[in-house]
């Protein structure tokens, strides 16, 4: 059973490519580059730091429009999709291109433990950091903490699909849900706390959006200018950025610690911001893609066009 949401949900369809989509994931990743950018700055130097102190800030708001782009297009996919292949689609978007970064990382942990997540108390679970399920301390590879909360919103929209339900009630509901239990919720475990997490509201409402656009006519396709086209290349890429750039950022500073010149902030932090970019993007080239359309011919979903399009992206 499918979600009717309007036009465009016909069996089959193709999604409409939102460039300006795209745009915004490359900006929200980008948000988040520039707030761990800055945590690592201060690591390596604290006294000679360039990233301004809001920095801080940027990341959590980068995640919150993850959340609502996700749940944007995530809501419009789910139209076009029973509730198998919706989830076929996901598991295969979020998790293959995860496990390799997250192998980078347990690598590493094994190797040398106090290079991974060390201000992170408590013992780490790799079971459950592989498979995304909520725990204390977070996931082995630290950014994957978000990845758990898309998860779960995938799982309520599946949700919806076996049921049949009309989302934007279910939505509406869910919403007010977590808006009456915000003030009263003290969650003691894990599971909990991404349950009645109020950020799961910005994945709700960028659903709510997203049944709005759709159930209008899709908007008139503009093709974008060449620096157009390089943003949406990034948000193309954003996934990838968002799993390596922690990773490239602190290798990039470690090796400048044992440099026989020292580089300047200013230099170290360029070059984080460009290199993090430069890896999203040959991540997606070489890892990514393949894999979707892997799983595209595995899945035999040709048909569909929906997994690795650019609005069936998480």
């Amino acid at each position: 059973m499918q979600l009717t949401v309007g036009s465009g949900s016909r069996h089959g369809a193709h999604p409409a490519k939102f460039n300006s989509v795209q745009i915004l994931r490359a900006l929200a990743a980008n948000l988040v580059v520039l707030t761990h950018a800055h945590a690592v700055e201060l690591k390596y130097s604290p006294d000679g730091t360039v990233l301004p102190g809001w920095s801080s800030q940027a990341g959590p708001i980068g995640v919150d429009l993850f959340f609502i782009i996700s749940g944007f297009v995530i809501i419009q996919a789910a139209s076009r999709e029973t509730w198998r292949t919706f989830l076929y689609a996901r598991i295969t978007r979020i998790y293959p291109i995860y496990w390799i970064v997250s192998s980078l990382v347990l690598v590493a942990w094994l190797w040398r433990p106090d290079m991974v997540n060390s201000s992170v108390t408590g013992e780490i679970s790799i079971w459950k950091s592989y498979l995304l399920v909520p725990q204390d301390t977070g996931p082995l590879l630290a950014v994957g903490w978000t990845l758990t909360y898309e998860m779960y919103f995938y799982l309520v929209v599946a949700a919806m699909l076996v049921a049949g339900v009309r989302p934007a009630v279910v939505l509406a509901a869910w919403a007010a849900a977590l808006i009456a239990m915000w003030p009263f919720v003290a969650p003691a475990n894990a599971a909990l706390v991404v349950l009645t997490d109020p950020i799961t509201l910005f994945f709700i409402f960028g659903a709510l959006l997203g049944l709005s656009i759709q159930a209008r006519r899709t908007p008139r396709k503009r093709k974008p200018s060449r620096i157009g086209r390089f943003f949406v290349l990034l948000g193309d890429a954003s996934y990838s950025t968002y799993l390596v750039h922690v990773l490239v950022i602190s290798a990039i500073w470690r090796v400048a610690q044992v440099l026989p010149w020292q580089p300047s902030a200013v230099v170290l932090a360029g070059i984080g911001f460009l290199a993090s970019n430069a890896a999203g993007v040959a991540s997606y080239y070489v890892l990514e893609r393949p894999i979707l359309r892997w799983a595209r011919a595995f899945g035999g979903r040709e048909a569909h066009g929906t997994v690795g399009t650019r609005t069936s992206e998480s």
